[in-house]
């Protein structure tokens, strides 16, 4: 079981994806960060979640065209309930600079049944799908007018935060392949590191 847990698209366009993997009763944390443009529907998605943020923050409706965008999702997982932050920028009249801001922190639903907290919107959630499952497409080496991978080596099963990654011997855990080369990602503890161009970097917290 793997699950998206961070996308973010920098100021000059590099894509970083974070996501984790199940590995008995830990999470093995993943890291992506590639200059690649993407398919076409990752940014449409983000355009659509830039109508949401309006909604979720209570912003005029007219804030909506071309003036706020989405740059960023951090999502959580509790309870089998996907929930999630938004990091949007709003185009100032007098500065050179945007307003960066987060959304609050909502989830799909509410946690439990009897529950009556604000969540968010179904457009909302729709869309964040759509993002995760562009996100995974980004992984698997689709990107915009090319596709890094000749092979399938993600499999993607389903888009509701309970996503399954393959490469290859049906696990993200340890290994990736590259350039039909296998390639053992040693175990690191509490430590971070990022191959720029597309290769998987294993993050293990113990």
């Amino acid at each position: 079981m793997s699950r998206i847990t961070k996308f973010k698209e920098t100021k000059r366009g590099k894509i970083i994806i974070k996501w984790e993997t199940k590995n008995n009763d830990e999470w093995d944390t993943f890291r992506m960060s590639c200059n690649d443009d993407a398919r076409p529907e990752l940014y449409n998605a983000l355009d659509e979640l830039a109508k949401d943020v309006v909604k979720i923050a209570e912003l005029e409706e007219e804030d909506v065209h071309k003036k706020i965008s989405v740059k960023g999702v951090s999502f959580s997982y509790s309870n089998d309930v996907m929930g999630a932050v938004m990091s949007a920028q709003k185009e100032l009249k007098n500065s050179n600079a945007p307003l960066c801001f987060p959304t609050p922190h909502k989830p799909a639903e509410d946690y439990s049944e009897a529950g009556d907290n604000p969540t968010l919107p179904q457009s909302a959630v729709n869309h964040l799908t759509e993002l995760k499952k562009e996100c995974w497409v980004y992984i698997k080496g689709e990107r915009k007018q090319m596709n890094v991978f000749d092979n399938d080596e993600v499999e993607i099963d389903g888009y509701n935060g309970e996503e399954k990654v393959d490469f290859e011997t049906g696990e993200v855990i340890h290994e990736s392949k590259v350039d039909g080369t296998e390639k053992e990602i040693p175990k690191q503890e509490e430590t971070e590191e990022e191959v720029v161009g597309g290769e998987v970097i294993s993050e293990n917290y113990r």
